[in-house]
C-alpha cells in the first residue's frame, strides 16, 4: 500500500474522532477475570492504578530517527494501542499496512510539533478538555459501560499519558492544517471539475450544477486544503533528517 493510502486510513481515524463517534470493532465475550481485574482497577482508581500495572512493553527497537529523534516499537505499540482503545479495533483490524501508517503518523507528529512550536501554536487547555470530552464519547459508544472501558484500558496497557499524547498530536496537527491553509480558495475551474467527477453519482444524481453549487464549493475547498497540506508535511519531511526502513 502506498504511503498515501496509509496516511487515508489514519486521516479516516481522525475524522470520525473529529465527529465525537468510535468505530465499533470486535468486543469478545467479556470472561470473568478481566471483568474481576477490571473491577479492582475501578476501585483502586482508576488510572492511577493502571499506570502501576501497565508497566513498559519492553520492546525499544529504534524504528526511525528523526532529526535526531528516536521514534521506537515501544512507542509505536502505544500509539497502537490508543487507537485500539478509543476506537474499538481487534486486534486483527490492525494490519500491516495500518500500523505502518501510524508509524509514519509518528514522524509526521514529531515534525508538526516542532513545526507547531516554531510558530507559537500550543494546545489551550480548553481544547483538550473538549477533545477529552469527545474521547470519553466514543469511548462509551465502542465499550458501553465504566468497567468495560476500565478492562479494555488493562488489557491493552494503555496510560493516561499515551491518551494525551495523540489528542495533543491531533490539536497541534489540526491547529497546523488551519493555519497552512488559511489562505487556500477555490475557483469556478475547481467547481466545474468536481461536478464533472460527481455528477453521476447517488447523492448528485440529477442535481443541476446550481443546485449542487455550494456543496460542490465546500467539498472543493476540502479537497484542496488536503492536498495542500500534504504537500506541506511532504515539504518537511524534505527538509528533516531522517533515518528508518526503506
Amino acid at each position: 500500500m502506498a504511503r498515501a493510502q496509509r496516511r487515508r486510513k489514519v486521516r479516516e481515524l481522525r475524522e470520525k474522532e473529529r465527529k465525537g463517534i468510535g468505530a465499533r470493532g470486535g468486543r469478545g465475550t467479556r470472561i470473568v477475570a478481566l471483568a474481576l481485574v477490571g473491577a479492582f482497577l475501578v476501585g483502586a482508581g482508576g488510572w492511577g492504578a493502571y499506570t502501576f500495572l501497565a508497566g513498559a512493553s519492553g520492546h525499544d527497537d529504534v524504528l526511525y530517527v528523526v532529526n535526531g529523534h528516536e521514534i521506537t516499537r515501544a512507542e509505536l505499540d502505544r500509539r497502537v494501542n490508543v487507537i485500539r482503545y478509543l476506537y474499538g479495533i481487534s486486534e486483527s483490524g490492525i494490519t500491516p499496512d495500518l500500523r505502518q501508517a501510524l508509524l509514519e503518523d509518528l514522524v509526521d507528529g514529531y515534525l508538526v510539533a516542532a513545526e507547531a512550536a516554531r510558530r507559537g501554536i500550543t494546545v489551550d487547555p480548553a481544547e483538550a478538555r473538549r477533545l477529552d470530552e469527545q474521547f470519553e464519547m466514543s469511548l462509551k459508544v465502542v465499550h458501553g459501560s465504566p468497567l468495560a472501558i476500565t478492562a479494555a484500558r488493562l488489557r491493552l496497557r494503555v496510560r493516561q499519558s499515551d491518551v494525551a499524547a495523540y489528542r495533543d498530536a491531533l490539536i497541534l496537527n489540526n491547529k497546523l492544517y488551519q493555519a497552512v491553509t488559511a489562505e487556500v480558495t477555490v475557483t469556478e475551474e475547481d467547481i466545474l471539475a468536481l461536478y464533472a467527477e460527481l455528477k453521476e453519482t447517488m447523492d448528485m444524481a440529477g442535481l443541476s450544477l446550481e443546485e449542487a453549487r455550494d456543496r460542490l464549493a465546500d467539498e472543493a475547498l476540502q479537497k484542496k486544503r488536503g492536498e495542500v497540506y500534504l504537500s506541506f508535511l511532504a515539504e518537511l519531511r524534505s527538509r528533516a533528517d531522517i533515518a528508518g526502513p526503506g
